[in-house]
């Protein structure tokens, strides 16, 4: 074999490679980008000792856009470099991220968040769901609720009032020896009632209601 042939060869092996390689890293860091969530999606922030109510505005050069956080529909300021547990519903369960503010915009009223390093999904639907519980005395934040099901991760609860997504709240079960706090991920009108979905803060010990 001459040495032009054989340059050539070594030349498109190493090339072949290359690419190889290249689409290896590509699809690496692809699976590690985070999904993005919906516009408008309700996101719940966690700072430290608190909880705020925000919604997702977009993703932009400078990093993901957030409106101002509410808590008890009051707006809260957040100091810029802050960091933050962000939760929000998507559509293979709950992402939760950690970030951190890098900028506030006066005009519109924008927050700039870092792009998550840091990520998981979590499926509600792995968790196991115990049915027929209509019959435990439940409220949620002192009123009488119906429970529909629950899980170590969430439960469902039909109530007469609407209850706002992101909202903290506290749930009582008759039967569990402590209260449960959780937030609100939707709530849908079902006849004259609404249906009320929430996720725990912390996973719950449902033993007591297994036995």
């Amino acid at each position: 074999m001459s040495e032009q042939s054989d340059f050539i060869l070594r030349t498109a092996g190493l090339f072949a490679g290359s690419t190889l390689g290249g689409f290896g890293l590509m699809k690496l860091f692809t699976r590690k980008k985070p999904p993005v969530p919906e516009i408008n999606a309700v996101l719940r922030i966690v700072t430290s000792g608190a909880a705020y109510r925000s919604h997702f505005v977009g993703v932009t050069p400078e990093g993901w856009t957030f409106t101002p956080p509410l808590q008890r529909d009051n707006y809260v300021p957040l100091k810029v470099g802050e960091p933050m547990i962000v939760e929000t519903v998507m559509a293979g369960g709950v992402m939760i991220f950690q970030t951190f503010l890098k900028a506030r915009h006066e005009r519109p009223s924008i927050l700039v968040a870092a792009v998550p390093k840091t990520w998981r999904l979590e499926d509600r639907r792995d968790a196991l769901r115990i049915g027929e519980v209509g019959h435990l005395q439940t409220k949620l934040d002192g009123d009488r609720v119906g429970l529909i099901d629950i899980s170590a991760c969430g439960a469902r609860i039909r109530s007469q009032a609407a209850r706002t997504p992101g909202d903290r709240v506290k749930l009582e079960i008759a039967g569990m020896a402590e209260a449960i706090y959780a937030w609100v991920l939707d709530t849908t009108r079902k006849g004259d009632r609404y249906v009320v979905r929430l996720r725990f803060e912390e996973a719950a010990d449902l033993q007591g209601l297994m036995a």
